[in-house]
C-alpha cells in the first residue's frame, strides 16, 4: 500500500475573516484544484466519510466544489456533514455572459 500523502495540483490558503464589522470570527481556508474540481475547505468543516483530523490543504475535506459536468459549469455544497452525498447542486449556466439581457 503508498502512503505518499494526497497533494493537490495547485492550492491557495487564507484566513476568512467576518464580514461584519462586530464579528470577531476567523476561519482558515484552502482552495485547491485537482482531479478537475476547485475544491474549498474550512477548518473546522467536513463532510461525511472523512476523517475529522485530515488537515486542510489536500482537498480532502472540501465541503464546497466547482466543476463541469456534462458541459454544464456547476457548485456542490456539503451543507450536512452527516449526508454523503451532496447537499445542493447548483447549475451555474445562467452566469455565463452570453446569457446577460442587453
Amino acid at each position: 500500500m503508498n502512503s505518499v500523502p494526497h497533494r493537490p495540483a495547485a492550492a491557495f490558503s487564507a484566513v476568512l475573516r467576518d464580514n461584519d464589522p462586530e464579528g470577531t470570527k476567523e476561519v482558515p481556508v484552502c482552495t485547491s484544484l485537482d482531479n478537475n474540481f476547485i475544491q474549498l475547505e474550512a477548518e473546522g468543516f467536513n463532510t461525511c466519510g472523512t476523517c475529522d483530523e485530515q488537515e486542510i490543504g489536500r482537498g480532502i475535506k472540501s465541503f464546497v466544489a466547482v466543476e463541469i459536468w456534462q458541459d454544464e459549469l456547476r457548485l456542490l455544497v456539503w451543507a450536512d456533514i452527516n449526508q454523503e452525498d451532496p447537499t445542493h447542486i447548483i447549475s451555474l449556466e445562467g452566469a455565463r455572459e452570453t446569457n446577460r439581457d442587453e
